[in-house]
């Protein structure tokens, strides 16, 4: 009976796994995301735009009154990888409205953004 209710728990938490909010294609990751850069226990706001022309990705990463051009952006599936010049090494994963991930590099830390229609300001709660 133990076996069977084991069993019966494994399934129904794959079934869940596998029920999650997934971009259904690359195209589900274009767009611009906004969010919070964590590092060295500061918050900073950010903003990631991302598009595809053909099968070739690029994108910038935007903070306060600074922007750059990503390079090595990659996009497969709901993983999203891209590299901010001389700073650090994104790769995280898309589900829904949300992108999250870890930077390694010279500056470390977690990216964890939303999707958003609206212009990016460095200051969303006023200046």
């Amino acid at each position: 009976m133990k076996t069977a209710l084991s069993m019966g728990f494994v399934v129904v938490l794959a079934a869940c796994a596998g029920a999650s909010s997934r971009p259904q294609s690359d195209e589900a990751v274009q767009g611009r995301w906004q969010g919070v850069f964590q590092h060295n226990g500061v918050r900073e706001p950010v903003a990631v735009e991302l598009a595809e022309d053909g099968s070739i990705w690029d994108g910038r990463f935007s903070t306060r009154d600074n922007s750059v051009t990503l390079e090595s952006v990659r996009v497969r599936g709901s993983n999203v990888h891209f590299e901010l010049p001389g700073e650090g090494i994104f790769d995280g994963a898309a589900a829904g409205d949300t992108l999250a991930g870890s930077v390694s590099g010279p500056v470390s830390g977690s990216l964890s953004l939303k999707r958003t229609d609206e212009d990016w300001t460095p200051y969303p709660f006023g200046p």
